[in-house]
């Protein structure tokens, strides 16, 4: 069904963008790595790790990156690119740690 209703190629074009930008942001554990592995794993057919993920008292993913959902080649129920592209950030732990300001500054970029 998910694969079906994302339709992110009228909105792309209509937008003249190349995608779409989904920024996962929140504390440690709260599954910023998880969700995006699971909309990967509905488009594969099958359970992906591509994101660092797991339980933690401090963050496992260490540093910002952008993911593609299947590597870029995932296709809507129109067989049309998915224009999705996931922002994986640092858990927010305050300090020294976590998400900072050059990490923002690449984010808005």
């Amino acid at each position: 069904m998910l694969r079906g209703e994302i339709a992110t190629d009228e909105l792309t074009n209509t937008a003249g963008i190349d995608h779409i930008n989904v920024l996962l942001i929140g504390d440690i554990g709260s599954g910023k790595s998880s969700f995006f592995n699971s909309v990967e794993s509905v488009f594969e057919g099958r359970v992906t790790n591509r994101a660092n993920a797991g339980q933690s008292d401090a963050s496992l993913t260490t540093q910002y990156r952008q993911y593609f959902v299947s590597k870029g080649l995932a296709k809507d129920g129109h067989m049309k690119e998915i224009k999705l592209k996931f922002c994986d950030s640092m858990g927010l732990e305050g300090g020294d740690s976590g998400l900072n300001a050059d990490n923002m500054r690449m984010i808005m970029d």
